[in-house]
């Protein structure tokens, strides 16, 4: 799996931000605007995490995409 540099997001309270110490305060996270959890993981980490993945499973993602787009255009006709 290919290893990506991370942004340095101080908005960022999801687990992995937390644990390489970004965030020096944990109360300042309700006045932080812009800031969306999914989980425990920010948006941001996941959006990392999956473009890593695809690119590491790039058949799995092809075939998931073809997949996806087939249903969608096979109910769109109906």
């Amino acid at each position: 799996m290919p290893t990506l540099e991370r942004p340095l997001h101080k908005t960022c309270l999801c687990v992995d931000c937390k644990k390489r110490k970004l965030l020096k305060d944990f109360s300042k996270r309700t006045t932080l605007a812009g800031t969306k959890t999914i989980g425990s993981v920010c948006k941001k980490c996941m959006m990392i995490r999956t473009y890593a993945w695809r690119d590491a499973n790039r058949d799995k993602f092809n075939a998931y995409q073809r997949k996806y787009w087939k249903a969608k255009r096979a109910n769109s006709l109906k």
